[in-house]
């Protein structure tokens, strides 16, 4: 069992809290690893942010998703008056429904400023290559993802966008209708395609920790 720290005489109600949390987890240890003093190349450069920015982002995009989801019905009958109630009657709740939609659009231009920066230079090189690709695969991940979740408002663009992406899975050989079928959860777009996309946006919170 490691020796554990104590704190200097005279020190700050700061400094004792500090020692008593880095006793149990290496708080400390971890931001001079990770933030204060991280090695970083000699070039680096604006174009390094976006990794660590899409990340930040991604985090404010799974919070307000779950405030919303705290107030949201996946009924084909009620997803869209929970939509307006979050807009009207819960406290912030147009905020942070915006915050969640904006956020999006805001993700994927952070992703393709990433991915530039990737091609750019050419991290997609030997011995990166296994890198490139788990991150091409978590992008495709979060197109589903962003298609999933443009469903749920239930608006009439929602609905109509669904209708088509699903159409277009349902035209591959042989396995195209059963694969839109299980897309759908039904043989229509309704409650049963409302829950599946709801409870499919539990996927961040996988991507963050494979990420991490």
């Amino acid at each position: 069992m490691a020796d554990f720290k104590q704190a200097p005489e005279g020190a700050s109600l700061g400094v004792k809290m500090m020692t008593w949390v880095d006793n149990r987890f290496p708080a400390t240890k971890l931001y001079k690893e990770h933030l204060s003093e991280y090695y970083a190349p000699k070039n680096f450069n604006f174009w390094y942010f976006f990794g660590s920015l899409a990340m930040l982002v991604l985090v404010i995009q799974i919070i307000s998703g779950i405030v919303l989801a705290m107030n949201y019905k996946p009924d084909a009958a009620l997803a869209f008056a929970s939509v307006e109630y979050i807009m009207r009657d819960v406290p912030g709740g147009w905020f942070v429904r915006y915050m969640h939609s904006t956020g999006a659009s805001a993700f994927f231009v952070v992703v393709y400023l990433h991915m530039f920066r990737g091609l750019l230079y050419g991290s997609y090189r030997q011995p990166r290559e296994l890198i490139w690709i788990f991150g091409c695969m978590i992008f495709l991940a979060l197109m589903a993802e962003a298609f999933m979740g443009y469903l749920l408002p239930w608006g009439q663009m929602s609905y109509w966008g669904a209708q088509v992406i699903v159409n277009l899975f349902s035209a591959f050989p042989v396995i195209g209708p059963d694969l839109a079928l299980l897309i759908r959860g039904d043989y229509v777009i309704g409650d049963a395609t409302l829950n599946r996309f709801l409870y499919s946006t539990s996927w961040p919170c996988l991507l963050c920790w494979s990420a991490w």
